[in-house]
């Protein structure tokens, strides 16, 4: 007898793959075409460039992230001079990246037995929180690190189900390249780790294979200690990287998780303590993994909101498999939930698609420096105060403080007293550049926004309107000769 269609279900299913679609259009029409560049896509690829003219990081510029990405990206300066068309290779770059997560994420459902739908519902969960369409639709490392891991994780699985020990040693160093990429990956590989020692001490997993597995990130790890070494970098990369970061997200308060955040933690908790019982092999092992991150964020005074973006892909996974089993459950109460949750999300998520889609309408930054790229030859001939923009046109940085001129900057001089804070005006006073960045500069440390009349940086205006022009709308003075 012919099965009746459980229309209700396909409707359903339907909703979400067409919002699905309009989070991907949205993360592509931002990677790929809009010019509302962030911060950290100018800082990130700045960065870039000066390796690839031979700046050694930490050691002649400043930065406090791992450097793989910047020493993956520099040869794109081969091949493509001007500043606006090689980032957008470098977005591309990102968005190839990115889009090999979800397609791993895909294969992690596969390797778990679970088919098209519970992919779809793990996708548009993983699509629409909004820190991933947040950070994703920007040139940053956390692009690259997070497929690494769902790599690794993978990896990890086949281990569990073939017992090859390949599989240990890939797992292992696409855990070790994420690492390489951002730092912030150690918050989802110490509980891995943790529970590699649990498993260890109950004879499920071999210490011989741990430590085959474990050589060749070891002896990488080795190599660049080395490189740190002999260019003079090693302390500098360990206070940067480390120490300052801790201090930084202690006293800062931007970008904090908020209640949403907290009840979306303390949910997967409690997914995780519900299925764990039911659950044997690698699914039992993601939950173990996935409770241990989560329990982090509870000791944690501060925690900074874009460590969510490692979090993320791996709960998306535990929320998506569970609900792809329950709205098909013959239990109507279970099936009724399931089919609530994601109509609600349904929902949300359409709320957040409309007021994100300004991600989509393009800026006048690209204009902006397309124009002033025609103008500037040369690095000397501008200084900038703080303003990134400034690094798209090759500009060479003038001070070891390069950016983050408000924040990590003067948290750098106070840790360690390395150098002192760039004096710009002298700088400008004296060299006289032939054009200046400028815009004022606020103290953010009191207030997240710039309604504050506490004003830590700015050369005195009437100085610079009575020896430059003010090039319209764009925060640009040129010298009057």
């Amino acid at each position: 007898m012919k099965k009746n269609r459980d229309w209700s279900l396909l409707g359903l299913n339907l909703c979400i793959g067409i919002e699905t679609g309009l989070l991907v259009s949205i993360l592509m029409a931002g990677m790929l075409f809009v010019g509302n560049y962030g911060a950290d896509d100018l800082e990130h690829w700045a960065s870039s460039w000066f390796v690839f003219n031979g700046y050694t990081p930490y050691k002649d510029f400043f930065q406090h992230h791992h450097p793989l990405l910047w020493y993956m990206t520099a040869p794109v300066f081969w091949f493509i001079d001007h500043p606006i068309d090689s980032f957008q290779v470098g977005r591309v770059i990102a968005a190839i990246f990115f889009f090999w997560g979800c397609l791993l994420i895909g294969k992690i459902i596969k390797a778990l037995g679970n088919g098209a739908r519970s992919f779809l519902y793990v996708l548009f969960i993983y699509l629409s929180y909004p820190v991933t369409t947040g950070s994703y639709i920007q040139n940053r490392p956390d692009t690259y690190m997070v497929p690494f891991l769902l790599w690794g994780f993978y990896k990890w699985i086949l281990f569990f189900k073939e017992k090859k020990t390949k599989d240990l040693i890939w797992c292992y160093l696409f855990f070790f390249i994420a690492f390489a990429f951002l730092q912030k990956a150690v918050w989802l590989l110490a509980p891995f780790g943790v529970y590699q020692l649990y498993l260890l001490v109950r004879k499920e997993l071999k210490w011989t294979d741990v430590f085959k597995a474990l050589t060749i990130p070891l002896v990488c790890s080795g190599a660049y200690f080395l490189y740190l070494v002999l260019t003079g970098s090693f302390m500098r990369y360990w206070e940067l990287n480390w120490i300052l970061n801790i201090y930084f997200f202690r006293d800062y308060q931007s970008y904090q998780m908020n209640i949403l955040d907290y009840v979306y933690t303390g949910l997967c908790i409690l997914v995780c303590l519900w299925n764990i019982k039911n659950e044997k092999g690698v699914i039992r092992d993601l939950l173990f993994v996935i409770l241990g991150f989560a329990s982090i964020f509870y000791f944690i005074p501060k925690p900074y909101y874009f460590y969510w973006i490692i979090w993320v892909p791996f709960a998306a996974i535990v929320v998506g498999l569970g609900l792809g089993k329950l709205v098909i459950s013959k239990e109507l109460l279970k099936s009724f939930f399931a089919r609530g949750v994601l109509i609600l999300a349904c929902f949300l998520t359409g709320v957040h698609i409309c007021t994100n889609a300004l991600w989509v309408e393009k800026s006048n930054f690209e204009k902006e420096v397309r124009l002033l790229s025609t103008k500037i030859k040369e690095g000397n001939e501008l200084v900038d105060y703080d303003d990134y923009r400034a690094q798209f046109l090759r500009n060479y940085p003038k001070h070891y403080y390069w950016f983050c001129l408000v924040r990590c900057g003067p948290l750098d001089v106070k840790l360690f007293h390395r150098y002192q804070m760039p004096d710009w005006d002298k700088i400008i006073y004296e060299q006289k550049p032939k054009y200046v960045m400028y815009h004022k500069v606020y103290d953010l440390t009191e207030a997240d926004d710039r309604n504050t009349d506490k004003q830590i940086m700015g050369v005195d205006e009437n100085w610079l309107i009575k020896h430059y022009r003010y090039l319209d709308k764009m925060d640009v003075y040129e010298r009057v000769e």
